[in-house]
């Protein structure tokens, strides 16, 4: 029984457990809500609308167990609290979320917001491995002040997150109606260099359907081999009870026993029959039998047939072959012990 529970530790240790880390996973999506994003696309459509409009879309694909954070920045970054999927209610409850945000901020402080979602990553023990960061903004990044510090500051963009970090930034810079010339600022600079970002550029509203799709389905392979894993444990844990439940009680079924009587002229033994296999030693063992002159080992093994009579010495041996079945009515000597089954 020890090892049935040894088996079973180790399948859940490895198995059992990266798999509910797997499965749920968190999204950070951060809507830029600064004037800039009033601005008309070429068929005349805000640009925040569009954006509002693909984004809302996606939360539908959202799974249940993932947990989302809704932000919103300008010059200041406005953190909601996390809402765990548990149904689509749960999803209609964020869509109204983000429905409610409009564009009212008159900068855009890119650099402070992702200062604050590291913060939020890490005071929040969010797993970098099963999280991601989506930013939706139309490129701008002009800060209240632009300082020599803020330039340092974007320097060290990439020590602000872990290695594994995922972070997309869904630029919709090319969707807007402009006959001015956009020049690369430094920050854009910098998001390109920086591992742990993707840069999405934009230039169509079927680009940003694709970016969105994506962003949130990018762990969908991961959990086809999570799930993969729980019909293997099922598996296993069935072959298990196959091994160590069913065998020996087919096997008690068959040969209609539960016990071995061992008689000597000295002593006497009676040994339970239990689990799939039984050895018996002389003198010394787990199952043993006191002045045993047996140069040997018994051994009985459970079968869908019925117990199966093993020893590693024909010497001594009568009344029973190796390999033979029990039943009630099979006694066979081994030395000086007689052995007889009984219900």
């Amino acid at each position: 029984m020890k090892k049935v529970l040894l088996v079973l530790v180790t399948i859940i240790t490895f198995t059992v457990v990266p798999t509910n880390i797997t499965l749920s996973d968190t999204y950070i999506i951060v809507i830029d809500t600064s004037l800039s994003m009033e601005r008309k696309t070429i068929d005349n459509t805000r640009v925040f609308d569009i954006a509002l409009k693909s984004l809302s879309n996606s939360i539908y694909s959202l799974k249940r167990g993932d947990t989302v954070y809704i932000v919103d920045f300008n010059e200041r970054v406005n953190i909601r609290p996390p809402i765990t999927i548990k149904d689509e209610n749960t999803k209609e409850v964020i869509y109204k979320l983000m429905s409610g945000l409009r564009p009212y901020g008159k900068w855009t402080f890119t650099y402070k917001m992702l200062e604050e979602i590291s913060i939020l990553i890490k005071s929040s023990n969010i797993s970098p491995k099963n999280s991601k960061v989506i930013i939706i903004s139309d490129g701008i990044d002009d800060p209240p002040v632009k300082s020599k510090k803020y330039l340092v500051n974007l320097e060290k963009l990439s020590t602000l997150f872990d290695p594994h970090q995922l972070i997309y930034y869904i630029s919709l810079e090319k969707l807007i109606q402009t006959t001015k010339e956009t020049k690369e600022t430094k920050l854009y600079e910098k998001l390109k260099s920086t591992p742990q970002i993707v840069l999405l550029e934009v230039k169509n509203t079927n680009q940003l359907k694709e970016s969105f799709e994506k962003t949130f389905s990018q762990n969908q392979t991961t959990q086809y081999y999570t799930l993969l894993g729980i019909p293997i444990i099922l598996l296993l844990l069935t072959l298990l009870a196959l091994r160590y439940i069913y065998i020996p009680y087919k096997a008690k079924k068959s040969s209609e026993i539960t016990k071995l009587i061992c008689s000597s002229a000295k002593s006497k033994k009676v040994i339970q029959l239990k689990g799939t296999k039984i050895t018996i030693t002389p003198n010394k063992g787990k199952v043993s039998l006191p002045n045993w002159k047996y140069d040997g080992k018994l051994i009985i093994k459970a079968s869908t047939k019925g117990y199966k009579v093993f020893y590693t010495n024909p010497v001594g041996v009568f009344g029973i072959s190796n390999g033979s079945i029990l039943n009630k009515e099979t006694s066979f000597n081994i030395s000086n012990y007689t052995f007889s089954p009984e219900r």
